[in-house]
């Protein structure tokens, strides 16, 4: 059943986004020692050498043998890794289950078609900056995870993922930086109406903004060819 995130009700402080992040780094992060401990069952094992004949023996000491069931998949790959991963469309179809676009509603308050850019505080603009810095971030890596051929589809997906995500970003930032120097704002002049601990200058959003900017290029370009 796909989860309809935009009808939950959206707060920073929620649980909504967390249990979102968590899910997504909890598929696409690799399992400490997982690949030991499943490359014992792709490796011969050692005959035991008991009394129970040498049918057995010969028996336990043949490695298993992995079928390739996705018709797609790149069946003379050598690495052993790569058949201890699930296969490409099994990655694209779990992909498919996180909604980008229902999470940024909420991220952005834009359920229903509503979006008001003047309910936005710097502090605000700043967390979504961060946010979407730590989402490319884990997206990012799944490039240096996944780096056999036969990944070349999904891993094209998570590009576009990430090209989006900077899109969005880009958008959001144009907006609200163009109503505040409409406003008589400058660059170096803090927010009026904030609290004082928790503003920011349009100049130090537009830095974070840029560095936001160039992580997601080098991410990109850390993508295996």
């Amino acid at each position: 059943m796909e989860w309809k995130l935009s009808s939950q009700d959206y707060t920073w402080d929620g649980p909504i986004i967390d249990h979102w992040i968590t899910m997504l780094s909890t598929l696409f992060q690799p399992i400490i020692g997982r690949e030991e401990f499943l490359s014992f069952f792709s490796s011969p094992r050692p005959a035991t050498g008991g009394g129970g004949g040498e049918g057995v023996d010969r028996q336990e000491s043949q490695p298993w043998t992995f079928v390739e069931e996705d018709e797609g998949q790149d069946s003379s790959a050598s690495d052993e890794v790569h058949h201890l991963m699930l296969n490409e469309s099994d990655f694209i179809s779990i992909l498919d289950q996180f909604p980008i676009t229902d999470v940024f509603k909420c991220l952005l308050n834009a359920r229903e078609g509503q979006y008001a850019i003047s309910h936005i505080s710097s502090y605000q603009m700043l967390q979504f900056i961060s946010f979407c810095t730590c989402l490319i971030r884990l997206f990012g890596r799944i490039f240096s995870i996944l780096r056999h051929s036969s990944y070349k589809e999904f891993i094209k997906q998570v590009g576009r993922t990430i090209r989006q995500i900077v899109q969005y970003v880009a958008d959001h930032w144009s907006s609200y930086k163009a109503l505040k120097l409409s406003a008589g704002d400058t660059m170096s002049c803090m927010p009026s109406g904030e609290d004082p601990v928790l503003r920011y200058s349009l100049e130090r959003l537009q830095i974070e903004f840029d560095q936001f900017v160039l992580r997601a290029t080098q991410w990109i370009l850390t993508a295996h060819k």
